[in-house]
């Protein structure tokens, strides 16, 4: 356990008891129910931290007065999967299956916006290291960074974002968002838009665009 600047908000390792909080904020504060509802939204929102925490080498929890604040799950080339469980890895396989028949209107279709920006991406870094003859690719992903968002505390965020980047100092890092969560957040740390892309929400009688993006940061 580490205190810091933050006063009583303390870095833990996280546990699994506090998992359901974590799918709960990221329900709420990810704005999900864009998307999906019912018994879609419970399983998308399982799913998605689900397959967050199967590629995560690191993890850590912020608490305040011991209670749990929020998470950030993170994954760094090189390192082993802090998670890694055979039988949840299927589990994440057949609830796929189940979110393409619950949340077809727009959780399939998210996933392949981040696949073609990262795409994107990788190919503009292929071309700027041919120019300046060099070998950067991004080393390091943000993959899942939820908070309470009915907390009154203050700097959740800005603790576990830091940790993060102190583990990951010198690496070129990246990370997807969108327009229903606070991507602000990652501009005010430094993180620049890359890569934008558009997906089309049919939710009832509700059609619009959600905007993708990814961000990065060269630590």
């Amino acid at each position: 356990m580490a205190q810091n600047e933050h006063g009583h908000l303390h870095l833990e390792p996280f546990q699994k008891s506090d998992y359901r909080l974590a799918i709960k904020f990221a329900e709420e504060g990810m704005h999900f129910d864009w998307y999906a509802h019912g018994l879609g939204l419970k399983l998308y929102a399982w799913y998605f931290f689900h397959m967050e925490l199967n590629k995560a080498t690191r993890a850590w929890a912020c608490t305040y007065r011991g209670h749990f604040q929020g998470v950030i799950l993170a994954a760094i080339e090189g390192e082993q999967k802090l998670f890694v469980n055979p039988f949840m890895s299927a589990l994440v396989n057949v609830v796929e299956f189940f979110v393409g028949k619950f949340a077809k209107s727009g959780a399939e279709s998210y996933e392949q916006a981040n696949a073609r920006m990262l795409a994107s991406f990788k190919k503009r870094l292929q071309a700027k290291n041919r120019s300046a003859n060099r070998a950067l690719h991004p080393q390091a992903e943000i993959l899942f960074l939820a908070a309470n968002p009915h907390s009154r505390v203050k700097g959740v965020g800005t603790l576990l974002l830091s940790q993060f980047e102190r583990a990951a100092a010198g690496k070129l890092v990246f990370l997807y968002t969108d327009s229903g969560c606070t991507f602000q957040f990652y501009e005010h740390r430094g993180f620049s838009r890359e890569e934008t892309s558009k997906v089309p929400i049919h939710h009832g009688k509700r059609s619009f665009n959600l905007d993708c993006y990814l961000y990065a940061k060269q630590l």
